[in-house]
């Protein structure tokens, strides 16, 4: 397998981490503290990815860093934003979420 599809690959890999981790919805400081653990975990998911196909694990690393931790801010924004202006909490949206991640 090519750098490209290896990146692209831990990418997703990323984008997937962080989704999961931002459906809790969390805001403040604890949104800050499960991004940065997200963006830990997409960094480890690239590097086993990158190294399972032979490739660079450092540009595996980088890519499921990025990827995961601006996922997992994003998706945390829309689902406590979707939270307060919801009668019912965001539970729904949040498994939808967490689904679409697996």
């Amino acid at each position: 397998m090519d750098a490209f599809l290896a990146i692209c690959q831990a990418i997703g890999i990323g984008i997937a981490v962080g989704a999961i981790a931002g459906a809790a919805g969390l805001e403040g400081g604890a949104r800050g503290g499960i991004t940065l653990l997200a963006a830990s975990l997409g960094a480890v998911a690239g590097v086993l990815s990158a190294s399972a196909d032979d490739e660079s694990v450092v540009l595996g690393a980088v890519a499921g860093l990025l990827a995961a931790g601006l996922a997992a801010a994003a998706v945390s924004d829309v689902v406590a934003g979707a939270g307060r202006r919801g009668a019912g909490g965001a539970g729904p949206l949040a498994l939808l979420v967490s689904l679409a991640g697996l």
